[in-house]
């Protein structure tokens, strides 16, 4: 039996049909491309409260505040309102819409109070949340200016970048109010940044005053289980009397492979940081004898070591740095950036340490700030 169509006919039919394909192809990409097939915000974010919940959240916070709101005239005390605001929207954990209204309300009040840190701070909060419908396409017009997608990490920068240098032409209330625009845009992409862009925007958030990974003082008292600690913006403060008892350790220890613990501390004298690592403690005091000597300790390898006398607090006027770090095996003590004890340790088991950490003074008033808990 003969075929229907010709060898040549076949191969032109198979030719035009590769083509059809190719074109079909290509038809389909640019269609995904302009009509917006590009990177989303991510489910993980709090979706941002209706118009609804939000006149009802302002309403509620009106109500609360209103004669702070009245009373707050100077920057001063705008500044003041803004920290108690933000502290407010720190410890709302069960209504998205009033956290988002007290931390809008703590950035306006911290820009229009010279608090750049402060105003920082309550983006942060808000960069937890999906932006508002103005801000998404102010940040897409921003991105696409750039020739980049937006809720990509460097489409979300570029938008960051120009607040940045739109802001650079501005003085006051209103160059703070541009970079607090920039700084959310880079809250929102700084997970995603790597090299010198992140580097750029981890250099204009610190001039904001933003310090990345910081525990607030509220997640320090709850994680610590600090009792009658007074907070004052980003310090904690506290009397100890005794280490021993007084100490502030983690109520629950943490299974890890590493980590990397630092606390920043103002006192006169005994300045100190622990590690209990499955049992074993490792711990570090400087200025211990009312600021005559230091002392270490590492029980894995049986080290107590006491100079007495030895480093001292120079300058019990500033804070300190003290950090800890444990993983690969070893151990390590800094103090101000010096590393003042290292030594091997055994490996972790397969779950990883369990490592209890802890900080403390001893017969004096105890300022904290920067706590950072890497692991």
């Amino acid at each position: 039996m003969r075929p229907i169509l010709t060898r040549e006919q076949q191969l032109v039919i198979a030719v035009w049909l590769a083509m059809c394909s190719a074109v079909l192809l290509l038809a389909l990409a640019l269609a995904g491309k302009l009509s917006g097939a590009e990177p989303a915000p991510p489910s993980s974010l709090i979706p941002r409260p209706s118009a609804e919940q939000l006149a009802r959240a302002e309403k509620d916070a009106r109500d609360i505040f209103a004669r702070d709101i009245e009373a707050a005239r100077k920057p001063a005390d705008k500044k003041a309102l803004a920290a108690k605001m933000l502290a407010a929207a720190r410890k709302v954990n069960d209504d998205p819409a009033g956290r988002y209204v007290l931390a809008v309300q703590a950035r306006d009040l911290a820009i229009a109070g010279g608090d750049s840190a402060a105003a920082v701070q309550a983006v942060e909060l808000l960069a937890g949340y999906s932006p508002s419908n103005d801000d998404a396409k102010k940040a897409k017009d921003a991105a696409a200016r750039a020739g980049l997608a937006w809720y990509s990490a460097k489409g979300l920068a570029a938008g960051g970048h120009e607040a940045w240098n739109q802001g650079e032409k501005l003085r006051g209330q209103e160059q703070l109010a541009k970079r607090i625009e920039a700084a959310e845009s880079y809250l929102r992409a700084i997970g995603g940044l790597e090299g010198l862009e992140r580097k750029l925007a981890e250099k204009r958030l610190g001039e904001l005053g933003w310090r990345a990974g910081a525990l607030s003082p509220e997640e320090v008292i709850r994680l610590f289980g600090l009792v009658g600690w007074r907070v004052d913006g980003e310090t904690l403060s506290g009397r100890v009397e005794n280490y021993g008892a007084s100490r502030a350790v983690l109520k629950d220890p943490i299974k890890a492979q590493r980590i990397d613990f630092r606390v920043s501390m103002k006192s006169p004298w005994f300045h100190f940081i622990q590690a209990e690592v499955d049992g074993r403690m490792c711990a570090y005091l400087r200025g211990g004898w009312e600021n005559r000597g230091s002392s270490t300790i590492d029980q894995f390898n049986k080290v107590d070591r006491k100079e007495l006398p030895g480093p001292v607090v120079k300058s019990p006027e500033r804070f300190h740095e003290l950090r800890l770090t444990v993983g690969d095996g070893r151990l390590r003590i800094l103090y101000d950036g010096d590393e003042t004890y290292t030594a091997s340790i055994p490996p972790p088991p397969p779950g990883g340490y369990s490592i209890r950490l802890g900080f403390s003074s001893e017969r004096t008033d105890l300022t904290v700030r920067d706590v950072f808990l890497d692991h």
